[in-house]
């Protein structure tokens, strides 16, 4: 890390982490993080102390403890009145006795001072519940005041940390980790995502700042023929790995997606995993360095004011090449998308699986492989308890992505199958397109129990200079379905995805 930066995130840690001290009912001008801690902080003992009676399975009460509005509502007295503590019933009723009723647990004097500080501190507003129902909510409202600008925002959510039985999340760190990780990628300080809400769980970012808005980054590349412009932009590139997204996008999103043209219909991303996946300790992973590079490309094209395809003047070098999947592990659990067209996961399915998939490497007497030979044949043996649609892309060591044709034409049969280029015609491997005596290619397999929608290759504008290939930075590929052509009764839940590596040497195979 540069001495520029490790200066800057010093100075972030500092101002983050520093905070001051306070009596319970005094009020102090507080950070946005801190006021957020409080409003969390309160509703947990709100919802511990209070919920059950007031708006839980014994609610007896009138006021509904956990709706904000109804909570600083005069009635005629508030509940809660901002900026006045002994004005609160709240505090009245606990302070004499009355609440909770007689043999219901109490809450502590610490916690009354914790709810005395927060009324203090304006009673920074809470969202009923730390859901995915709350959370896009929250988006919509947002959006409804941003007018033009709605398109170009994106949104970053903690609120999923948060949990009525768990302890409260240090939320002051998992912002840092988050400007630590956008530090890397190029986000200045004046341009980090700014909070939403009160309680500073979701953060809105305008995508402008990086020019991840730019969608002449990449171009068809199917089978190393060019196309058209695709319109895939830098942002798309986190939403293809992004595993959390749902089934269940709320309709009042429609004109959102549609005008922001995002690759998969996901209204936010969960700001965790986007720090997970930038930045390990003080190293940043590839995607970091795919954002980078793309946003690099973006200011080269926007310097010469978006050229036609083919008509760049030196455009900036790729990211340095990485394995595909060099980041690879198995997607977070309990996830209800599949990010089947990930780079930097390995392989996908749901729990349970729709079905039994297994892939491996054998040579033409069906003997395992764990290394393939450049220039000596070799099959892939595919396993599976019924017949299946298929779709297999080749994956070369310098991250170049081509549909793969078979000799099966796109069904497996049931028990086994033996995938080759044609009848009679084994897989080679001519050559280490990077050099050296060894690299790894990938097989990428897609299988379902219905017909597959087309995959869409797409390759970055990025330089592919001999400067480049020396530096072994390369453009960048990614697949996806072509959403415009999905087959009747697809369903992107009930696709199994194998990645098969191919390590090739110029040695002997096993």
């Amino acid at each position: 890390m540069n001495h520029g930066i490790a200066q800057f995130l010093a100075s972030v840690a500092a101002a983050m982490f520093a905070a001051p001290a306070m009596c319970a009912d005094e009020h102090i001008e507080l950070s946005r993080r801190e006021r957020g801690d409080l409003a969390i902080h309160a509703r947990a003992i709100l919802k511990q102390y209070c919920h059950e009676c007031h708006g839980g399975s014994k609610s007896r009460g009138a006021v509904q403890i956990l709706d904000y509005k109804e909570l600083i509502a005069t009635n005629p007295i508030p509940f809660v009145a901002p900026k006045n503590v002994p004005g609160s019933q709240i505090i009245q009723f606990l302070e004499d006795g009355s609440m909770p009723p007689g043999g219901r647990p109490r809450p502590s004097q610490a916690d009354v001072d914790v709810l005395k500080k927060w009324i203090a501190n304006s009673a920074p507003s809470f969202p009923v519940s730390f859901d995915d129902a709350g959370t896009i909510q929250t988006i919509l409202d947002d959006l409804k005041s941003r007018g033009a600008d709605g398109p170009f925002l994106r949104y970053f959510s903690f609120a999923h940390l948060i949990s009525d039985k768990g302890p409260l999340p240090d939320l002051k760190k998992a912002e840092f980790d988050l400007k630590r990780a956008l530090t890397m990628i190029g986000v200045g300080i004046d341009d980090f995502p700014q909070p939403v809400d009160d309680t500073a769980t979701l953060f809105r970012f305008d995508i402008r700042k990086m020019g991840w808005e730019n969608r002449q980054l990449f171009y068809r590349f199917d089978n190393r023929v060019a196309g058209d412009i695709n319109s895939l932009s830098a942002y798309d590139v986190l939403l293809l790995d992004y595993p959390f997204g749902t089934t269940l996008v709320d309709k009042r999103f429609d004109d959102y997606f549609a005008n922001a043209k995002l690759v998969r219909p996901i209204p936010y991303l969960r700001a965790d995993w986007l720090s997970r996946s930038l930045l390990s300790g003080v190293n940043p992973l590839p995607l970091a360095d795919d954002l980078k590079s793309l946003t690099e490309l973006s200011a080269a094209l926007k310097q010469e004011n978006f050229p036609g395809l083919g008509q760049e003047g030196k455009m900036p070098c790729g990211p340095k090449v990485r394995p595909f999947g060099a980041a690879a592990k198995k997607p977070e659990p309990n996830f209800p998308i599949l990010p089947l067209s990930a780079w930097h996961s390995g392989d996908v399915q749901p729990d349970p699986p729709p079905f039994e998939l297994s892939a491996e490497l054998i040579d033409e007497t069906g003997k395992a492989l764990t290394t393939v030979t450049k220039d000596k044949p070799f099959q892939l043996r595919v396993n599976s308890k019924q017949k299946l649609r298929f779709v297999l892309l080749l994956v070369t060591a310098d991250g170049t992505v081509r549909l793969q044709q078979t000799n099966k034409n796109g069904l497996l049969d049931k028990e086994e199958s033996i995938l080759t280029p044609g009848p009679g015609t084994p897989f080679k491997i001519a050559d280490i397109v990077t050099g050296g005596k060894k690299a790894t290619e990938y097989f990428v397999l897609l299988a379902s129990e219905t017909l597959l929608p087309p995959i869409t290759i797409v390759r970055s504008r990025h330089g592919t200079s001999m400067e480049c290939e020396k530096a072994g930075q390369f453009p960048m590929y990614r697949f996806l379905f072509d959403r415009t052509k999905t087959p009747e009764g697809f369903d992107p839940a009930r696709v199994v995805r194998k990645v098969i590596p191919i390590p090739v040497t110029v040695g002997t195979t096993d």
